[in-house]
């Protein structure tokens, strides 16, 4: 297979990726990109496309684009399969390899699932564009569904969202979800009523926005409240099926984790 060589190496091409390229571009060091997508996503908006009050070509733009005028600067769109660390070489999904003189890991984190449970299966986290793309698709047929629905039960259930995680992104989606019921769908239904929507926020700490002061997290928490959103904290999952999320001392029915 084909094996290339970079005396700079950047695995990820999210913020700490470009900025890295863009720092070291001044050296004239041969530098590249890899990232298993072909854009760069700026994922503080990502619960924007998930509620679509936002494009997806609205946060994401091509790595390429952005190195264009960079001649030192190369971008390989492919996943790091390994990295070896004594012969200074990563493998990529295709087979071929690059060697280098200086690796950066820039690759972000993922959604920690328990390792015993299915979890995974289940709920929809959101890291990534296509993340966003499924919650947003499930969000409106939800409201779909519930319209053609005649079980009021079910129609309960198809309006519940619960949000598992009080950081910025949880608060954010939360928040979102409900303006959207409250206001954008509020005469859209003829059948069913989007300000029934309910919007569960769990927390499993004693305050939201754990990463700010406590005055920030106390007019986040106020400003949820006053968008009807019902947070929780100082609770802890315990289990999440088809029919909802179950945690120490109670369940909440819902068909959208």
């Amino acid at each position: 297979m084909k094996s290339s060589h970079a005396e700079v190496l950047i695995i990820g091409g999210g913020f700490a990726g470009l900025n890295a390229a863009k720092c070291l571009h001044s050296t004239g060091k041969n530098i590249v990109v890899i990232d298993r997508t072909n854009h760069h996503l700026f994922q503080p908006l990502l619960y924007q496309v998930a509620t679509a009050g936002l494009a997806a070509t609205d946060i994401a733009y091509p790595i390429r684009e952005i190195f264009k005028k960079n001649k030192n600067i190369s971008v390989v769109m492919a996943e790091v399969k390994s990295i070896d660390r004594k012969v200074r070489a990563v493998v990529l999904d295709d087979g071929s390899s690059y060697t280098f003189d200086f690796l950066i890991v820039g690759v972000g984190v993922q959604v920690n699932f328990p390792p015993d449970t299915a979890w995974k299966e289940k709920v929809l986290p959101l890291k990534t564009l296509d993340d966003a793309m499924k919650i947003r698709d499930r969000l409106l047929l939800s409201y779909e569904k519930a319209e053609m629905s005649e079980d009021p039960a079910e129609v309960e259930k198809l309006l519940t969202y619960v949000v598992i995680g009080g950081g910025s992104a949880g608060i954010e989606i939360a928040g979102a979800i409900a303006e959207i019921a409250n206001k954008t769908l509020l005469k859209n239904f003829r059948r069913i009523h989007s300000s029934r929507t309910r919007v569960c926020l769990l927390e499993s700490h004693e305050r939201i926005a754990g990463e700010f002061s406590d005055k920030l997290a106390q007019k986040a928490e106020e400003g949820l409240k006053k968008l009807g959103v019902t947070v929780m904290t100082g609770v802890r999952v315990t289990g999440i099926d088809d029919n909802g999320v179950a945690f120490k001392g109670g369940r909440i029915e819902a068909s959208n984790v």
